[in-house]
């Protein structure tokens, strides 16, 4: 699943903060 990906990859990056947010949203 992309979505999933997505999120991982925004909890894997803690500095990238505006990832979070966009992960939140497509899930």
């Amino acid at each position: 699943m992309t979505t999933m990906k997505t999120i991982f990859l925004a909890w894997q990056n803690p500095l990238d903060r505006t990832w979070f947010p966009i992960g939140r949203l497509t899930f």
